[in-house]
């Protein structure tokens, strides 16, 4: 299913269409790429929006989770070094997370929230239990193979935006480093953020942006893959109250979409949106 540009007011975000405005036609300076961004970027400057809605047909960007089999987490137990010896920090955990749900972990800071959301994504070891995302499953000491990353998207409450990119590239760079060709990455790229209502900052660097308009362009690079899996860790932890609303609107269309949502939070302003609640302070 591929995504359409949202209407003003229809939203979170301002909805609109990429047109002419919006990409006012200035060239890519930046781009040293050897196919040459004209190749791409005039259709959507001259508001070519069905070039942009129906770029790589056969792979609709979000299309596939509705496909993916569930998150399931059975008795997950991590431990830390501390000093001389180790501690649980997670003991005994398990849930599970539908395609098209929206799951937060809840707990105060320590209570392992980041902990588990690594160990989903597969770059952090548990050590007991079974963890099984996108159809695969782990044991404790097991770490993903870099085939099966592709799979999981990450926000992480910092952004890590690349400050010398725009956005535009930012969103476009996880395709770049797997060798997809511009002509190909840039529109997809164009799409998320436009769908995020961000068509008015394809060019625009992470300083020129709001911080809730470059966690959204970090949702926008997460998703650009199209993961079964998206994990949030604290995505508004530094946002004020408008933007928090922002960013949990775009995850739950997200999961409208099939992707199944796992988002770590603190903050009580956005857990209430949150149907299914795992609270790791109470365990």
């Amino acid at each position: 299913m591929k995504l359409r540009a949202r209407r003003k007011g229809e939203s979170a975000t301002d909805g609109k269409s990429l047109d002419g405005k919006s990409l006012d036609g200035k060239a890519r300076a930046e781009e040293t790429d050897d196919d040459p961004a004209e190749e791409v970027l005039p259709e959507a400057v001259a508001g070519d929006q069905q070039s942009i809605a129906t770029a790589n047909d056969s792979r609709s960007v979000l299309g596939r989770g509705a496909e993916v089999p569930p998150v399931r987490v059975t008795g997950l137990g991590v431990q830390i070094k501390d000093g001389d010896s180790r501690k649980w920090i997670v003991r005994n955990l398990s849930f599970s997370a539908r395609a098209g749900e929206v799951v937060g972990l809840a707990g105060p800071s320590g209570s392992g929230k980041t902990t588990v959301l690594m160990c989903l994504a597969g770059v952090a070891h548990h050590a007991e239990g079974e963890v099984h995302v996108a159809g695969k499953g782990r044991l404790p000491g097991q770490l993903s193979p870099p085939s099966e990353l592709r799979k999981v998207g990450i926000v992480f409450q910092d952004y890590h935006l690349v400050q010398a990119l725009n956005a535009l590239d930012n969103v476009s760079l996880p395709l770049r480093l797997d060798g997809t060709r511009w002509k190909r990455a840039a529109p997809e790229a164009i799409h998320l953020l436009a769908w995020f209502g961000l068509s008015r900052s394809v060019f625009k660097y992470p300083s020129q942006l709001s911080g809730g308009e470059q966690q959204r362009v970090a949702i926008a690079r997460a998703m650009v893959r199209q993961p079964a899996v998206l994990l949030a860790d604290e995505p508004t932890a530094h946002l004020d109250a408008t933007s928090t609303r922002l960013v949990a609107e775009s995850l739950h269309e997200l999961a409208l979409y099939g992707t199944c949502v796992i988002v770590s939070s603190h903050d009580p302003r956005l857990l209430s949106r949150f149907e299914h609640v795992v609270d790791l302070g109470r365990r």
